[in-house]
């Protein structure tokens, strides 16, 4: 028994801490939660560790003394403790919280947790240790603070794009095509996976419109328009998107056991724009009611699409040359609708034009596309 008490790596020996209450700890695990990979039973898993922790414990450990970190609960008791948890919950739970280093195991034999008395009085235990957790706070705490900065970044962000789109709409020569698009952005704006480049991107959008608005679309037009330019005739208002490159192209058809196996209200990839009119780019559509009228107004909408998702210049230039203007635009549209899950939009679009369009971080088992389709292919 001797032997096994001379290690003390389950005492915590460190400087002063400014905390009095152990449930400050909490505080920037909270704010963090996300970021560590927690779920809401984890923190409650978590809460309920900290409160095995005596409260003398805790002083000594404020006043810079050595105390034992370990807390030894049965699962029984930690369920007690964390909101009526089950027993499964809480293993998983523990084991999340170990993966984010902010609990460590301290396994007996038989993998029990209990105290080691030494004439009555605990000296060292099997259990659970908080150590971790109280040695990283300083880490933790600028962590927390970090992120609430953008947060508040991305809050201030977002009520100027509000307000530049409120003083847009109390204008009295706002045309159609601009009330939409303010329609759209709002809903956009209202996306809590907007990054802080997305929103300046909005912002500028909208500063555009605040300073040089755009003539209302004519949807009158019948006159056959330049190669490259939207079309519309016999009073359709729908407008079909072409390659400039390419002057026609069959139309691809998709069989019915295809349309079966198609991921419902998700665009897809492997389509051809040439056959497809501007309401099938839902995504883009959100944003741009109105079809553009020509080429022109298409490449101010790459363009603008491109800042959105940060997707660079010279990455978006070299789109247009090889795939056209239609097809980057389906490649946009597709991207749009996956913002939260596709990280690095700017180096997803080079694999698109690489040939390997991977789909790294879609959602597996819905996403059929492992490969780029071979109507994207150049």
């Amino acid at each position: 028994m001797k032997q096994a008490l001379t290690p003390i790596t389950a005492l915590a020996d460190r400087p002063a801490m400014r905390e009095t209450n152990r449930y400050d700890l909490l505080a920037p695990v909270r704010t963090l939660r996300r970021s560590l990979g927690l779920a809401p039973n984890d923190l409650a898993v978590l809460t309920a560790l900290v409160s095995f922790m005596p409260r003398a414990t805790w002083d000594r450990l404020a006043r810079g003394q050595e105390a034992l970190t370990v807390v030894f609960p049965s699962n029984t008791a930690l369920s007690d403790r964390a909101n009526g948890l089950d027993e499964r919950t809480i293993r998983r739970s523990l084991v999340r919280l170990i993966d984010a280093g902010l609990i460590a195991r301290r396994d007996s034999a038989n993998g029990k947790r209990f105290p080691l008395r030494i004439k009555g009085a605990i000296r060292n235990a099997f259990g659970l240790d908080l150590r971790p957790l109280i040695h990283r706070q300083a880490d933790l705490q600028a962590a927390a603070q970090a992120e609430d900065d953008a947060r508040e970044q991305l809050r201030a962000l977002r009520t100027e794009a509000l307000a530049l789109r409120a003083t847009l709409l109390q204008r009295t020569d706002l045309d159609e095509d601009t009330a939409l698009r303010l329609t759209a952005i709002r809903t956009l704006l209202r996306r809590q996976t907007l990054s802080t480049d997305q929103i300046s991107a909005i912002i500028a959008d909208l500063r555009h419109l605040l300073n040089d608005p755009e003539p209302p679309a004519d949807t009158t037009q019948t006159a056959p328009s330049q190669p490259g330019e939207m079309t519309g005739k016999h009073g359709q208002t729908v407008r079909h998107i072409e390659s400039e490159k390419i002057e026609s192209k069959k139309p691809s058809r998709v069989t019915a056991h295809q349309q079966a196996q198609q991921p419902e209200n998700l665009p897809i990839m492997a389509a051809d724009p040439a056959s497809m009119s501007w309401d099938d780019f839902d995504q883009v559509k959100t944003l741009y009611p109105i079809a553009p009228k020509d080429g022109r107004s298409l490449h101010q909408i790459l363009t603008a699409l491109a800042a959105m998702l940060r997707i660079s210049e010279r990455t978006m230039a070299a789109g247009l040359r090889s795939i056209g203007p239609g097809r980057t635009l389906l490649v946009l549209n597709y991207l749009i609708a996956r913002i939260p899950s596709i990280r690095k939009p700017d180096a997803y679009f080079r694999q698109v034009l690489n040939g390997t369009g991977l789909t790294d971080g879609l959602d597996r088992g819905q996403d059929r596309f492992r490969t780029l389709p071979a109507s994207l292919r150049v």
